[in-house]
Formats: structure tokens, sequence, C-alpha cells
């Protein structure tokens, strides 16, 4: 966690106008309820006003210095690693919530959003919170903690619109299956619960609405209702210029630039999980089992749910918009922590089918990190041999599986903990190469008052955009 404060009171601290609004809301209540990226408050800024206002209260007690700019995402984020174990704790066990705590804590891309002013590490921690309160609440069979959980999500709303918004369907499907009340009870709870969440996020927008008199003009944007849906739904998931068409394809977050601090946290790790998530879900979905042993494939379908809504929604966005990437790293890291548990833990009670595909991920993954990471080799030489090390591993893997002892053999149980031994060091080298990422960064953070992830600005070639493709280095 110490790396989301390393040197925090250093460098640029992120987009001037998020800080210029941040500051100008401590000027006067106007310019409280109407965040505005001028003093006068005649323009209000084009994102709702939870960030700003959190902001600015760090601002008004520490003064207008960098550190109370970083200070809130740095908590946040370090916010979000506690409650992602947390979750992970009273469903998969501690060894999962340690691993997946640990590399959301490592995760290059969280822990450059979470040292600027980013409206990500708020919003994801918002979310996080509403997952927690409908745990409980599940567990309890208490409708106050959905009530709660309704209300954190229209909070997360405040904080970055429909960013905070991207799990939803997957908390809906939560509910539904893990339901303890009779239908027409039920309906009636998500009839409450929807009511609140709609009042919890449209209030401010609303008033805003209302006292239009008030200020000249919002943002990109028409008036509040168009900045809501406008700019920041059609506009930014459609075909303006750094929008989710912008480049090739859906999967371009693992074939562009950002292969390097978002893909090789995705891979193979996270495909893991989710494979393991598929696999359980059957077993435990459509039997008879009690809710609590349903409970924890749910939880996997809530990762893989926000997961997948992620990459139809945002896959081929820019580099310029690896930020809304930034609100889906818990799932990745809940789903990789899944992943490498349940590899090492469950895979003797997997079937033959299952566990020949995970080693093929695993494998088909550590050549994904060899070859993105031998991408930057001009930057630091070690990862030239981190590449070398993937590379070897994957070369060795199918190796040592193929002389594995087998099932009637009286070595079988020595082969089984060489290969548990062998997947905790893979993993571990994994592990090392996004840190190996996130260090990097740190050091070598952008000039410019964008702050944001430095690799789009390396001067190296990425695959994914055509033999002519170049990163452009001002983006």
């Amino acid at each position: 966690m110490s790396l989301r404060f390393y040197e925090l009171d250093r460098g640029y601290s992120g987009l001037g106008i998020y800080s210029a609004t941040s500051l100008n809301t401590g000027t006067s209540l106007h310019n409280w309820f109407f965040p505005s990226i001028f003093v006068d408050g005649s323009i209000i800024a084009d994102k709702p006003p939870l960030f700003f206002w959190v902001q600015g209260l760090f601002l008004k007690i520490l003064g207008p210095i960098n550190m109370a700019l970083r200070l809130p995402a740095a908590l946040c984020g370090t916010f979000c690693v506690v409650l992602l174990y947390l979750i992970l704790r009273r469903t998969y066990g501690v060894l999962t919530a340690f691993a997946g705590g640990l590399f959301l804590a490592i995760a290059p891309i969280d822990v450059n959003f979470s040292r600027g002013v980013f409206l990500e590490p708020l919003t994801t921690a918002l979310i996080l919170l509403s997952i927690f309160m409908l745990l409980i609440g599940v567990e309890r069979k208490q409708v106050k903690f959905i009530y709660i959980a309704s209300a954190v999500i229209g909070i997360a709303f405040m904080s970055k619109l429909w960013q905070g918004l991207l799990p939803v369907p997957a908390l809906a499907v939560f509910v539904i299956i893990l339901r303890w009340e009779a239908w027409g009870r039920f309906l009636k709870t998500a009839t409450v619960a929807f009511v609140i969440f709609i009042i919890t996020a449209l209030v401010w927008p609303t008033l805003v609405w209302l006292f239009d008199s008030h200020y000249d003009a919002v943002m990109h944007s028409e008036n509040i209702w168009d900045m809501i849906f406008g700019w920041n739904l059609f506009d930014r998931f459609g075909g303006l210029q750094y929008g989710s068409t912008h480049d090739p394809s859906w999967f371009w977050f693992l074939t562009g630039p950002m292969q390097i601090f978002l893909g090789i946290t995705f891979i193979p790790l996270a495909v893991l999980g989710g494979l393991k998530t598929v696999y359980d879900l059957p077993a435990k979905i459509f039997s008879k089992t009690t809710s609590k042993e349903k409970l924890v494939p749910c939880i996997g379908l809530i990762w893989l749910m926000w997961l997948l809504i992620c990459i139809v929604g945002f896959g081929g966005a820019t580099v310029r918009l690896s930020s809304y990437w930034a609100s889906a790293v818990p799932a990745i890291c809940a789903l990789s922590a899944i992943g490498m548990v349940g590899l090492i833990k469950d895979r003797q009670g997997h079937s033959q089918w299952y566990r020949a595909i995970s080693y093929t991920v695993l494998m088909v993954g550590l050549l994904y990190i060899s070859n993105a990471l031998s991408n930057v080799v001009p930057l630091w030489i070690g990862y030239k041999y981190l590449s070398y090390l993937c590379l070897l591993s994957a070369i060795i893997f199918p190796i040592f599986l193929f002389f594995k002892p087998g099932v009637d053999s009286n070595h079988y149980s020595t082969g089984e903990r060489v290969l548990s031994n062998g997947l905790l060091i893979t993993f571990a080298l994994i592990l090392v190469s996004n840190l190996s990422i996130t260090f990097y960064n740190l050091t070598n953070p952008r000039d410019d008052t964008l702050g944001r992830i430095g690799f789009d600005q390396m001067p190296v070639s990425f695959g994914g955009g055509g033999r002519d493709y170049k990163v452009d280095p001002k983006i």
C-alpha cells in the first residue's frame, strides 16, 4: 500500500481542471454546490460534484498543496485494497483474499490512478463498499443492507456517473439468485432500493437543472442532462475521438500500448479466475444447494460480469481513456486471486478437460507476458530477464506436465507437490512482472499536467495497430 504514498507530494498531480474545480469549491457556497473550473462559478465542470467536494475538503484542511490534491485518491485506493480483502475473505477464504488484496495493491494501473487527481479511486471504493453491504445483507438476510448498498451506488454515480454503475447488472443478478424473500415481498424491496438509488443519484442534477439561472453553462454540454447522458455516456461510449470506437477492436486494451500496464494484470490470471467461476456456477446455482453454498460462485459472477461489461463498453478505448479500466481493476484482481488459488488448491477436484484448459491458458499467458515485456526492454534491462523467465516457464511447464507421475504412480503425491510449488513460483513471477511496471511508473512519471500512465509515452513500438501504426507520444 506504501506504493500509493511514495513521494506523493512530488510531481504533477494530474488533471489541472479538476484541481482548479476542487480548489474553487472552497471559495463560496455557490461554487461548492455548482463546482466550476472558474472562480466566478460561470461554467459547471463536466463531472458530478462528489469528488470535488472530497478533494475540496482536503484542500481546506491542508491548504492548496500537492499533497492535499493527491491524498484523497491515495486513501481511497488503499481503502479499495482493504475492501477487496474483506469481500474475498468472507467468501473464498483468507488465502484468496490475501492474493487478491496483494495483486490490487501492486497493480500498475490502479497504483497510478491512486496517486493523482482522478475520480476513479473514489468511485471504485464506493462500488466495493456497495458489494460489501450486499454481501452482509445476503448473509444476515436483512433488507436494510440492500437499501444501504443502493444509496452507496447512487453516491458512486455522483462520483463519476456511469463508471459507478458498471457492476449494477451483476449486483442485480446476485441479489435475485440469493433472495431470501418471497417474490412479492422481494419486488417491494427492489422497488424501494431503486427509489433510494434514484434519489441519491439524481437529486443534485435535478437541483442544478431547476436553478440553471445561477450559472452560465455546463462544460462540453448544453445543460446538466446533456452532460450526464450526452458527453459522459453516448459521446464517451460512442464515436467521440477518444471514445470506445476510436481504436481497432474490443480487445485493443490487450494488444495495444495498454498491454504493458493492464494486459499483464489481466492475462492469464483473471482468465483463469473467469474459467473457474464459469466452471463452478452450474453445480451451485442450478442445484438444490443452500444460499450459503451459492454465495461463493455468485460473488465470482459479480467480478466476471463486471469485467465483461467493461470489455463490451470500452475494450477499444484509447490510452487517453485508460481511466475507464482503472474502475475495473478490482474485478480483474479478484478473478486473478480466484484463478491462482483455485489452480493450486482445487485442481485435483476438477475434471481432466478443465485442468487441460487451465494449463493451456497459463502457458499462453506466460508467452503473452514475455512478449509484452520484450517491447519495453529498451527502458530497463531487467525487463529482458523477466521476459526470458516467462518464456522459459512457458516452455518448461508442458514438459513437466508430460513427465509428471500419473495417479497410479507411487510418486504421484510428490509430482503434485512439485507442481504446486512450480505454480507458486510462476504466479510470483507474474506478480513481480506487474510490480516492475509499477516501479517504473513511480520513478518515471509523466511530465505534463495529465499525470497519467507513463507507458503511453514510451519510445517503443507495440502490436495491435497494424504495420504502420505508432503510438502518438503526445496523447
